[in-house]
């Protein structure tokens, strides 16, 4: 009874998405003009209206009722208010995250929350340029949701319920040159075999006689060496190349042939070798070491000589620095290996899933915020990150299932709902709370959309018994959606319909039958 719902719905470009643009400039943002036409934004509070009119400073006005020719039986807020003790809105969508798309410079333009009207309540990033912090915001919105209950997700189904989590490794994602790191100068031959050399037969594993335990863990230390190295000897060699050939017009051409072609020439002694040998093969992390070792002299004097030539010119020396903040942990070799070797276990060495995992811990807020710290304070495990390589996962022990597994439209509902939530709890809606859903349906299962609804007002009720939110707020949901299984469940006078960016009522002539009979 506290939550009223309204469906926008109408072709593509028929303004449903133009309804929620337009309060967004109007409640987020001070525009003086938006359009020529005559555009009111009105909201309605028990028998108040509160227009909004250009904004004055850092608040908005709702004084400007001499410009309006209200013919409503309800008065006009008349007063100047602050943005705080504006209607609270949210938007979750698919789409954009930011209506404006401005730049930076428009930040003082913009009133209080923003940044939380876009896709809910935030914990990590702050600016609309950061959604690549979106995974940190899912891992840690959930461990807080399980903090307050941990069963918190039982109203989707077991796929849902994860209980414990790990780091994992994929070292063993293809290791290649693609055409982008060598020129017409270069010897392309090379970074062929470079390419085969690095992807030869890694899962090959030893047959072991029952019994043999040592020789088993012996074998799967070896083989777990041998992985860390490879993919460190491939993974610095390719920044030192990529450092190069960003640089390598500053350098004269006696030094290009050093730093580069002696560089390759140096590689190829090892590179080269025929690993199908078998003498060959168990000197597979000698040869990875070896190559480790020639990066890292080659970076250290390269750095040093870069640090020589850009030193009177401080745009160049940073541009420098910029690119070889990954590279300069060859240096820390040796402790990079070390917590690799010591913190990390295959997955199933014996199924031959050579993903490194760590041990498995608690689903925990703390933990999940200390693993993104140490990623964000360090560029080799930020590349990593970004890369794919490196990531948190969560598991349910219980079932062996993971979110990994989760299909992509299981994964966009649990991240949907794991963020209106999370936002939920840690918002302070009040009765002047609106809370908008621009077309959240996409890539959900029909079965889905079709109980979208019903999970949120579960949601609503377990926030309520848990007494995380008020039993005395209401909350309007406003939303638009091409799918007619959400409208279903919702009652023809809750239904918007729009056409060329005027409503129409399809209703009054009984025509309309989307989504009656589903």
């Amino acid at each position: 009874e506290n939550i009223n719902i309204t469906a926008i719905v109408g072709e593509n470009g028929s303004g449903k998405s133009s309804v929620f643009e337009l309060i967004s400039f109007f409640r987020f943002e001070r525009i003086r003009k938006i359009t020529d036409k005559k555009i009111v934004l009105v909201f309605k509070y028990k028998n108040t209206l509160y227009v909004t009119c250009e904004s004055i400073g850092f608040t908005h006005a709702f004084n400007c009722s001499d410009a309006i020719n209200n013919k409503t039986s309800f008065s006009v807020k008349q007063n100047n208010i602050t943005s705080d003790e504006l209607f609270e809105l949210t938007l979750f969508t698919n789409g954009l995250t930011d209506f404006t798309m401005q730049d930076d410079s428009h930040y003082l333009m913009r009133t209080s929350h923003f940044y939380s009207f876009y896709n809910g309540e935030h914990i990590h990033y702050k600016t609309k340029d950061d959604d690549k912090q979106m995974h940190h915001e899912f891992n840690a919105k959930y461990a807080s949701l399980l903090k307050i209950d941990n069963n918190f997700f039982d109203l989707l189904g077991e796929n849902f319920l994860f209980n414990k989590m790990h780091i994992e490794i994929d070292f063993l994602r293809k290791n290649e040159f693609s055409s982008y790191y060598y020129d017409e100068n270069d010897d392309k031959e090379f970074f062929e075999k470079i390419n085969l050399f690095y992807n030869s037969n890694f899962g090959v594993l030893e047959e072991v006689t029952f019994g043999e335990d040592d020789k088993k863990i012996e074998l799967e230390n070896d083989k777990k060496n041998e992985l860390i190295y490879k993919f460190l000897s491939f993974y610095f060699f390719k920044l030192y190349v990529n450092l190069v050939r960003r640089f390598e017009n500053d350098f004269k051409g006696e030094l290009r042939d050093k730093f580069k072609k002696d560089f390759i020439e140096k590689y190829k002694e090892y590179v080269l070798i025929p690993l199908n040998i078998e003498e060959t093969k168990k000197a597979k992390v000698v040869v990875y070491v070896s190559i480790l070792s020639i990066t890292a002299q080659y970076y250290k004097k390269l750095d040093k000589l870069f640090r020589n030539i850009f030193k009177d010119n401080k745009g160049m020396l940073d541009d420098y620095i910029v690119h070889q903040k990954e590279l300069r942990y060859i240096k820390r070799l040796q402790a990079l290996v070390h917590i690799i070797d010591n913190n990390f276990e295959f997955e199933n060495y014996e199924k031959q899933s050579f993903l490194l995992v760590s041990k498995f811990v608690p689903i925990n807020q703390e933990k999940i915020n200390n693993f993104y710290k140490k990623i964000d304070n360090n560029d080799f495990l930020q590349d990593l990150y970004s890369s794919g390589l490196i990531r948190l996962n969560f598991y349910n022990n219980d079932r062996g299932y993971n979110y990994r597994k989760l299909s992509t439209g299981e994964k966009q509902l649990l991240n949907f709902l794991v963020n209106f939530s999370y936002t939920l709890s840690k918002m302070n809606y009040t009765d002047k709370s609106v809370i908008f859903m621009e077309e959240v349906e996409i890539a959900m299962h029909p079965e889905w959309q079709r109980n979208i609804f019903n999970i949120i007002l579960l949601i609503f009720n377990k926030l309520q018994k848990l007494k995380i939110i008020n039993h005395a707020n209401k909350y309007h949901l406003l939303y638009t959606t091409h799918s007619p299984f959400l409208l279903s469940d919702i009652p023809k006078e809750n239904v918007i319909f729009l056409e060329k960016g005027k409503q129409v009522y399809p209703f009054e002539d009984e025509k309309q039958t989307f989504g009656a009979n589903i």
